[in-house]
C-alpha cells in the first residue's frame, strides 16, 4: 500500500543570539517565515535538530515569540519533534524545550533509559507510518561518549515499514568537508544504522549526503542554519536563512525520499573589507565613507572589516561616527570587526564589537590544546579540556556574589574532573 509524508527539518535557530535589536528581530522573523512555509506547504511535521535556543533561559521575548509560533503549528495539526542542542542546554543537562514540551507545543525525541551503564534509545511514534529516535547536542560535543554506549534501539523490529528518523545535533567526519573535520565529531560507524533520514543540527552549513547502512540508503542532512549567529556567517552567507524540504514516498517495498534545499534572504547584506595598512586613523575614516558613496546601502545589512596594521592609534579612529554615518545613507544596522586590526603603537583602546571572533578563538584553542596534548596523558584530554572550557563559561547567577560564582563554578568543575577521572581508572 502506497503512503506518503511531507515534513520540514531545520536546525540551528539560535533566538535571542544578537544584542542589536535590529538582528534579533530578524532571526524572530526567519523562524516565522518557516512556520509560515510549514503551513502553506501543509506538511505532517516539523524536526527541530537542536539549538532552537541560544542559551538555555531566554528572554520573555523570545520566550512569547516562539510559544506564539508553536501554538499556530498546533492549530494547524503540525506536529513538533525537537532535541536539545548545545545552547538549547546548560549545564545540568536542562532547557526551556522541556517547558514547552509539558505545554504540547512540541515532543523531545531524545529520549533514553540506561541498562546497565548502557544506553537504550526509546521511539516517538507519529501516526501510523513514521518513527524517531533522537540524540540530545551537549557543549562541546560530549555526546560522543553517549553514541559509543548505545546497546539497543527500543522496539526497532516493531517498526518495519515506517520511515525511520534520527535526530542528533552533531558533526559526522567522513561526510564533512576536510576542513570541518574536528576531534568534536563522531565517526560514521557509530551512528545507529538503518534510518532512513538522519536529521541533524550544529554544523552552520548545508549538507546533504546519501549513505548506506544495514544494506539500505538513507541521507545525513545538516539544513543550514535558520539565520546566522555571527558577523562571519552574515558574510558568508549574505543573510541566507536555510531549511529543508522533505518528501518521501512508500510504494510498499521502500521509501522512496526526495530533499529540497530552501533558503531566503530577509535583507540583502553588503560585505567590505577595508585593508588599512599605512593609513593614518583620519585616512581610514575616508577611506570607509568613499566605500560606502560608492554602494547602496539603503535597507541593508553593512558588514565592515578592517584588516591590517594602521599608522597611528586604533582609538583614534571614530568607529561610531562612521556607523552613523552609514546609517544614515539608509542601512538597516552596520556591524564593525575590528578583530583583523593592529598597530605598531601600544593602544589600549580597541573597538570590539564582533563576539564571534572570541567563539572562533575558542574552537581553535580547544583544537590545538587537544591534538597537541592527546597522546601525552594516560586520561581522555578532549573529555576533559572541553569540560573545563565548558564550565568556566558558565554564566554567573543574577544577585550572585563573585566569590560565591567562583567557587560554585570551580567546585563544580573539580567535582565531574574528579568523577571523570574516577570512571577511566573504574574501567581500567
Amino acid at each position: 500500500m502506497e503512503k506518503s509524508i511531507k515534513f520540514i527539518h531545520i536546525a540551528d535557530v539560535h533566538l535571542d543570539a544578537w544584542r542589536e535589536k535590529e538582528l534579533k528581530r530578524l532571526n524572530f522573523l526567519a523562524f516565522k517565515r518557516v512556520v509560515d512555509e510549514a503551513i502553506s506547504r501543509e506538511v505532517d511535521f516539523l524536526l527541530m535538530s537542536g539549538d532552537i535556543l541560544h542559551v538555555s533561559m531566554p528572554s520573555i521575548d523570545a520566550i512569547r515569540f516562539l510559544t506564539r509560533e508553536l501554538n499556530k503549528l498546533k492549530k494547524h495539526n503540525i506536529e513538533v519533534f525537537a532535541i536539545p542542542g548545545s545552547h538549547d542546554l546548560n549545564s545540568a543537562e536542562s532547557s526551556f524545550l522541556y517547558v514547552l514540551e509539558d505545554a504540547d507545543l512540541l515532543k523531545i525525541t531524545s529520549n533514553m533509559k540506561i541498562e546497565n551503564d548502557s544506553l537504550v534509545l526509546l521511539p516517538t511514534i507519529y501516526k501510523d507510518d513514521v518513527v524517531i529516535y533522537g540524540m540530545l547536542g551537549r557543549a562541546g560535543s560530549l555526546e560522543k561518549e553517549y553514541y559509543k554506549r548505545i546497546k539497543d534501539l527500543k522496539d526497532w523490529e516493531q517498526h518495519k515499514d515506517k520511515f525511520k528518523i534520527f535526530q542528533m545535533h552533531i558533526g559526522v567526519n567522513e561526510i564533512m568537508p576536510k576542513e570541518m573535520q574536528i576531534p568534536q565529531n563522531i565517526p560514521l560507524n557509530i551512528l545507529p544504522k538503518g534510518f532512513d533520514y538522519y536529521a541533524s543540527g550544529h554544523i552552520h552549513k548545508t549538507i546533504i549526503k546519501e549513505v548506506r547502512t544495514l544494506n539500505k540508503r538513507g541521507y545525513i542532512c545538516y539544513p543550514g542554519p535558520v539565520y546566522t549567529d555571527n558577523f562571519q556567517e552574515l558574510q558568508e552567507m549574505r543573510g541566507r536563512s536555510n531549511y529543508l524540504y522533505v518528501e518521501a514516498i512508500f510504494d510498499g517495498k521502500e521509501w522512496k525520499t526526495s530533499i529540497h534545499h530552501k533558503t531566503f534572504v530577509l535583507r540583502d547584506v553588503i560585505y567590505e573589507e577595508i585593508n588599512v595598512n599605512g593609513l593614518t586613523p583620519k585616512q581610514v575614516e575616508e577611506k570607509t565613507l568613499n566605500m560606502i558613496n560608492n554602494n547602496n546601502v539603503d535597507d541593508k545589512i553593512v558588514l565592515v572589516k578592517y584588516v591590517g596594521s594602521v599608522d597611528g592609534l586604533i582609538s583614534n579612529i571614530d568607529f561610531k561616527k562612521l556607523k552613523e554615518e552609514i546609517t544614515k545613507k539608509g542601512a538597516y544596522i552596520v556591524k564593525i570587526n575590528t578583530s583583523h586590526l593592529s598597530s605598531k603603537f601600544d593602544d589600549s583602546s580597541i573597538f570590539i564589537e564582533n563576539r564571534s571572533d572570541i567563539k572562533e578563538i575558542e574552537t581553535k584553542f580547544l583544537n590545538e590544546i587537544i591534538e597537541s596534548a592527546k597522546d601525552k596523558y594516560s586520561f581522555d584530554v578532549e573529555r576533559v579540556t572541553t569540560l573545563l572550557f565548558n564550565n568556566l563559561s558558565e554564566i554567573k547567577e543574577e544577585n550572585e556574589t563573585s566569590s560565591t560564582y567562583e567557587s560554585r563554578v570551580v567546585g563544580k568543575t573539580f567535582s565531574k574532573i574528579e568523577n571523570l577521572m574516577q570512571k577511566e581508572v573504574d574501567n581500567r
